[in-house]
Order: C-alpha cells, then sequence, then structure tokens
C-alpha cells in the first residue's frame, strides 16, 4: 500500500473541500512533484522551488504550482513569504499577458449584433442544430459543456432528466422552453440551473431538429451527436461547437463579446445576467471577458 504524501496529510486536514478541489490539489501536487524530483516538497528551500516552477512557460501554470507550494509550506508552519511576493509577481505578468490578449482580440472579434445575425441566418437556413447552439451561446453566455444535453418534449422525461443531474432541454406543446444545466465547470458554486423562455420561433426550430433526428431512427436526441445519434465525447467537445459557430469562434470568444458590449454602469443589469446564466461572478466577467478593460 502506497504511502501517504504531504498533500494527502493535508487533505485529510480538510473534510469539507470538495471533491474537484481535492481532484486539482493532488494532480498539482503530483506534478510539482516530478519538476522537483521530490516527495518532499516542504523540505525544499522557497528559492529552489520558486527556481523550478519558473521553468514552466505558462504563468497560470506557474501560478498553480506555487499556490500547492503555499500550502505544503503553510500546513507545515514553514517559512512562505518568499513564494508569496513571488506569486504577487506572476500574477502581474498574468494581467499583463491578458491586457495584450485583449487588445487583439479588441481588433479581431464582431460585435455583438454580427453574433445575432449569425443566429438568425442558422435559421433561415433551416440548419437547425447551429441556430440551437448559436441562440444558447448568445442568449445565455454558456460553456461548451453546458451545450452537452439530452432535448426532450416531455414533461416526465424532463423530470427523470434533472433528478439525475443532465443538461436537459424540454420544448413543451404550449411554446414554453426549459433549460437546465446540472453539467458545467461551476456546479459546485452556483448549483442546478433553471431557465424558462418564450420563444415560439426556437421551440420549434427545436422540434424541427428533433424531428430530423427522429427520421433517421434516433430515440434518445442530443444536441451534440454523431451521425448515428450518439453523444459526441467530452473531450470533442470544442472542435465540434466550432464547426457551427461564426468564423468557427470558440465559446470563450463569444462570451468576450457578449459582455463587451457592456460599456457603461447603467447596462449593469446585462451583466448580471449574463453572470446569473453563464454561472461566472461579476469581477470574473470583468477581468477576464471585457475587452475593452485592463486590469
Amino acid at each position: 500500500m502506497a504511502s501517504l504524501t504531504e498533500i494527502d496529510y493535508y487533505l485529510l486536514s480538510k473534510p469539507d473541500l470538495s471533491d474537484n478541489t481535492r481532484k486539482t490539489y493532488k494532480k498539482c501536487y503530483d506534478n510539482l512533484s516530478d519538476l522537483m524530483q521530490t516527495n518532499m516538497i516542504n523540505e525544499e528551500t522557497q528559492a529552489d522551488i520558486y527556481n523550478k516552477i519558473k521553468t514552466i512557460e505558462n504563468p497560470n501554470t506557474q501560478q498553480m504550482y506555487i499556490n500547492i507550494a503555499l500550502i505544503i509550506k503553510h500546513f507545515h508552519n514553514n517559512k512562505y513569504e518568499y513564494l508569496e511576493k513571488k506569486r504577487e509577481l506572476i500574477r502581474t505578468d498574468i494581467k499583463n499577458k491578458r491586457n495584450i490578449r485583449k487588445k487583439e482580440k479588441k481588433d479581431e472579434l464582431p460585435d455583438y449584433e454580427d453574433l445575432q445575425r449569425f443566429t438568425r441566418e442558422m435559421l433561415s437556413e433551416n440548419n437547425y442544430r447551429s441556430y440551437i447552439i448559436n441562440y444558447i451561446l448568445t442568449e445565455y453566455n454558456t460553456r461548451n459543456k453546458d451545450l452537452d444535453m439530452q432535448i426532450v418534449d416531455n414533461n416526465k422525461s424532463y423530470r427523470e432528466l434533472k433528478k439525475k443531474k443532465d443538461n436537459v432541454l424540454f420544448v413543451s406543446s404550449s411554446g414554453k422552453n426549459y433549460f437546465t444545466r446540472s453539467n458545467y465547470k461551476t456546479y459546485n458554486t452556483y448549483g442546478q440551473l433553471n431557465f424558462e423562455f418564450n420563444n415560439i420561433k426556437f421551440n420549434r426550430a427545436v422540434k424541427a431538429y428533433m424531428n430530423q433526428q427522429r427520421e433517421k431512427g434516433v430515440e434518445t436526441i442530443f444536441l451534440l451527436s454523431k451521425e448515428d445519434g450518439s453523444r459526441i465525447g467530452e473531450d470533442s467537445l470544442s472542435h465540434y461547437i466550432t464547426k457551427y459557430t461564426l468564423d468557427n469562434m470558440t465559446e470563450s470568444d463569444y462570451n468576450k463579446i457578449s459582455v463587451s458590449r457592456i460599456k457603461s454602469m447603467e447596462q449593469y443589469n446585462i451583466l448580471k445576467q449574463i453572470s446569473e446564466r453563464r454561472g461566472t461572478s461579476v469581477p470574473t466577467l470583468v477581468d477576464e471577458y471585457n475587452i475593452n478593460i485592463y486590469t
């Protein structure tokens, strides 16, 4: 039986941590141990840890590793002030690189109106899958995983899928649409997200898409599916979705465009709505996605 590592002892002392957080900490610790070629991070000097971490090119990865080193040092009541100062330098580097990317994106990305126009075009061309994907991306600011959903047209199936904590879109006979997400990135923070909205065009387009699938003999209908109707694998979501977006843009680009249309505090309600629909805090939206604001 393998002996417990430093991170194992730390995790045992923190029973309230979520499973996802535990997995993240464990993976980062294992990667840092491999980098340092030791499973006793606490015994390494702060300078040695930092110098090794700086050999990693990505500053976001540097920050993850230095956070783990700080956790270990702090847990063992060891000195960590030097690493804290270096972490601030890494954070500054991350902000600077983010601002550079924002400036580049500002010149590259289309306007929000372009996304809406493209969405309407997909409907007029009867490209129902593309229309649904683009409508949800623009109106509900979702990530890729959120679009990995089953589509149903009866209330019983909808209730069952909600209980199973799957992502599901239910189009009712009355024309009302119900969109529920349980399998998404920030579920542990925001819980199950449920939205109801009236849009007859959307409702009819989804039903038309369902009919297309049923004509091919598909019984269980997914928005993101292969030719035979089977669900797309999670590792293929990004590549699959960009085939249906304007200029093959990513969901992150769509969200940047959506957030960046907000020019003043008078539009704060729009930003708040995006936050609620995406499951992301307002500060994160401003820092990470508004290409007009440099932090």
